[in-house]
């Protein structure tokens, strides 16, 4: 019996070894790591130019413009350039402020705001005309349709202009524009 035992299992082991081989199962392993997660930027750059007619002097310095020397009949323009350096569009909203007024120019200035996006300027409220010491009543975030695309470009211009009419009252007065670019999502 110990011969028939010991025979039944060398058949059996010799027909799994022989079956092991013979059945053959495909595999495959593949894996997707790293999974990586990276959140979008929200990033402007604003640059500043002007530019005036042949009585006044303009000076361009790190991101400001300053106008001297005008008298009536002068005029021109400060023109900010915001672009969207970040990968996410956003919503942009300029904050406008008169500030440093000592005096009637602010009020007698005629100012026609422009504003464009890549270009386009066909959204409500563009161009705006008034005297210059409104800016303040006029938030420009009110003109923009729609969110900032990454990678557009908004270009805001102020096309100034002084009376010829407006005599000495404006003598040695002066004021300063402010702008706050925020971009948010």
């Amino acid at each position: 019996m110990k011969k028939i035992l010991m025979s039944l299992f060398t058949i059996a082991i010799v027909a799994a070894l022989i079956g092991g081989g013979v059945v053959a199962v495909f595999t495959d392993t593949d894996s997707s790591n790293p999974n990586t997660f990276q959140a979008g930027t929200l990033d402007i750059v604003v640059t500043t130019s002007g530019a005036c007619s042949d009585g006044g002097k303009v000076t361009v310095q790190s991101n400001s413009v300053a106008f001297a020397n005008l008298a009536p009949g002068d005029s021109g323009s400060i023109t900010w350039t915001v672009t969207n350096t970040g990968s996410l569009d956003g919503n942009i909203l300029v904050e406008q402020s008169l500030t440093n007024d000592t005096g009637e120019l602010d009020d007698e200035m005629i100012l026609i705001s422009t504003c464009t996006i890549d270009g386009d300027s066909t959204f409500p409220g563009a161009p705006w005309e008034g005297k210059m010491s409104d800016i303040g009543l006029y938030p420009i975030v009110d003109l923009l349709p729609q969110p900032l695309p990454a990678g557009s470009v908004l270009v805001l211009t102020y096309n100034w202009s002084i009376p010829i009419g407006v005599g000495n009252i404006i003598q040695g007065d002066a004021f300063a524009v402010g702008m706050l670019m925020t971009l948010s999502q």
